[in-house]
């Protein structure tokens, strides 16, 4: 297919000025940054090995670190041995690219690639292939794509590429979450794998700040569900006051890679209120782009204000029930306005709502929505709250529940399960219901150990499966497990509860990612360079630890003999189920 709109060269010349890192290594240096997030471990690995050929999709708010992960899996490729004249790197909102459409796009890098395009393929960094027989080898090419929500059709062009078996794979992300859902339709499933990437989780927020070795190694250990990683945290858990004091830190600056302190948070007043000022500001950008311009940019917004309002009243209820039509009334806006504007907001993983679990466990009907935000300190941002989340203990305890939602959250995106709350006879209440594979979770978040736990005892004697799996979860909480106690209901420190979602999460997001399979290994010999491609995100390990590993981990250390496989736990992929409504409702 021919380019409809410019020329073959003015194509080179936009292409060679789109990968000087070919020929500056500099420059891929400067853009892929040193820390990697999680993700980066399973996309070139996927894309290399992948025997189905899909193709990848990040999917995340905007300014979550999804370009920088792209940079970061095309280091990984030439570390891998991938030719750079096979890798491309493409920015689709290039105002004269985006009047392409991907098929021309790819067909010219095939005939640039082989040769067979007129002018010099030098030009944009390529050698050509080798011949074999006389004949052109077929080349796989690896193409990096950066906001493809401006091409038109992607989806259709990607499933395409796919069903034809062409010699390509293809990683692609987008600044606005709201473009990609908008243009992925029922194409994806078996075609392309689907990645999240929202704001950093406790977990990797630690990893960051204090390095790998600050997680704790139970951390490490695979576990089939969170009721069961929950389970296995040490009674005698011990962890240093910088990581718990990590969690005042993250609910005020937030997980978003360019706001994080890469440390604890200063007790000097001005200093914190310095630092939350900048955060913010940051963050209320990052709300008024989504708002004036990807959602507007994708969708018919009448009026961008009202959405701005919308905004604004769902971060003041933040964590609170309420129905849309009542939202609706306070803004003098119809109730579908509402309905719709909040959903587009969703789509844009800005914020998400829960809904009853009685409606699914009981078939009742119940208005209500819970309205979360995937970053609380964004809605600290909207609202302009400044510090007084670190003052003031109502706005504390909503943050708190807030951080324990959005944590949740991301779990249920990574492993395809649902999160909701419970309420009944608007007496009794429970924050969260996670759906753990058939075994539920019920959770009350409190900044208290001594909260009351009627809602749960009340839970419990309706539906008894929640016996033995229900915590109360508060910074002073002690560890004590609920299948010991008298009411089935146990206690867990936040900090070690946001940790164990973390780690849940990232190994959900590690299966997801095109793994076949994971299991747990045994530490047979004390070493660390078996791990050096992964140090920046592995602690040290000794004799007899268990550690969760991917196939591809465990690959080489296994043909060595310094690791066994443990424990009888076998992780089989979820698949490629596409996630669709599930990112708009509890």
């Amino acid at each position: 297919m021919p380019l409809r709109h410019i020329t073959t060269s003015h194509f080179r010349a936009i292409l060679q000025e789109q990968n000087r890192w070919k020929e500056k290594s500099q420059d891929l240096d400067s853009r892929a940054q040193a820390r990697e997030r999680q993700l980066v471990r399973i996309l070139a690995p996927s894309l290399i090995k992948d025997e189905q050929r899909r193709h990848h999709l990040i999917i995340g708010p905007r300014r979550s670190g999804k370009s920088t992960v792209l940079w970061q899996t095309i280091r990984y490729l030439r570390q891998e041995g991938i030719p750079t004249e096979r890798i491309f790197y493409l920015q689709m909102d290039h105002p004269e690219l985006r009047r392409e459409s991907l098929g021309g796009l790819v067909d010219e890098l095939r005939a640039i690639s082989t040769g067979s395009s007129q002018g010099d393929s030098q030009a944009v960094g390529f050698s050509h292939p080798k011949q074999e027989q006389g004949h052109s080898t077929e080349i796989t090419l690896f193409l990096i794509i950066d906001e493809i929500g401006f091409a038109e059709d992607w989806g259709s062009w990607l499933k395409l590429f796919h069903d034809e078996r062409r010699p390509l794979r293809i990683i692609a992300s987008s600044s606005s979450a709201a473009d990609i859902m908008q243009g992925r339709g029922e194409s994806g499933p078996g075609r392309w794998a689907e990645h999240f990437l929202m704001p950093c989780n406790f977990t990797e927020y630690v990893e960051f700040a204090f390095g790998a070795d600050s997680v704790p190694k139970w951390c490490r250990t695979g576990h089939k569900s969170l009721r069961e990683r929950l389970k296995a945290v040490p009674p005698n858990a011990v962890t240093p006051e910088n990581i718990k004091n990590a969690v005042r830190s993250q609910i005020l600056l937030s997980g978003y890679p360019e706001c994080m302190l890469y440390g604890e948070l200063s007790h000097d007043p001005d200093e914190v209120y310095k630092l939350a000022m900048s955060a913010h500001e940051y963050l209320r950008n990052v709300s008024e782009r989504v708002i004036f311009r990807d959602i507007a940019q994708f969708v018919d917004i009448r009026d961008s204000a009202k959405l701005e309002a919308l905004l604004h009243s769902a971060a003041q209820i933040m964590t609170m029930l309420a129905t849309p039509s009542r939202i609706a009334s306070s803004l003098e806006m119809q109730s579908k306005t509402a309905r719709e504007y909040i959903f587009h907001m969703e789509r844009a993983l800005i914020l998400f709502h829960l809904t009853n679990f009685l409606d699914i466990a009981d078939g009742s009907r119940s208005r209500k929505q819970k309205f979360c935000f995937h970053d609380g300190a964004m809605a600290s941002a909207i609202r302009q709250s400044g510090v007084s989340v670190l003052n003031d203990p109502a706005i504390m305890g909503k943050a708190i529940e807030n951080f324990v939602a959005s944590s949740l959250k991301e779990l249920a995106m990574n492993s395809s399960l649902l999160l909701n709350y419970w309420r009944f006879e608007n007496k009794w209440e429970v924050d969260y219901i996670f759906d753990g594979l058939g075994k539920c979770l019920a959770i009350e978040v409190s900044l208290s150990k001594d909260h009351h736990s009627s809602g749960l005892q009340k839970l419990i004697e309706s539906r008894k499966e929640f016996w033995g799996n229900s915590y109360v979860v508060s910074p002073s909480s002690p560890i004590i497990h609920p299948e010991f106690t008298k009411d089935g209901i146990g206690q867990m420190p936040l900090h070690l509860f946001l940790l164990a979602v973390g780690a849940q999460s990232i190994q959900e997001m590690l299966i997801r990612g095109g793994v076949t399979s994971a299991s747990n290994y045994i530490i047979k010999q004390s070493t660390n360079e078996l791990y050096s491609k992964y140090g920046s995100n592995r602690p040290s390990f000794t004799e007899g630890d268990i550690v969760f590993l991917t196939e591809q981990e465990a690959e080489q250390p296994l043909s060595q003999g310094i690791i066994e496989e443990g424990s009888p736990l076998m992780v089989s992929a979820l698949g490629n189920s596409s996630l669709g409504e599930n990112l708009c409702c509890g």
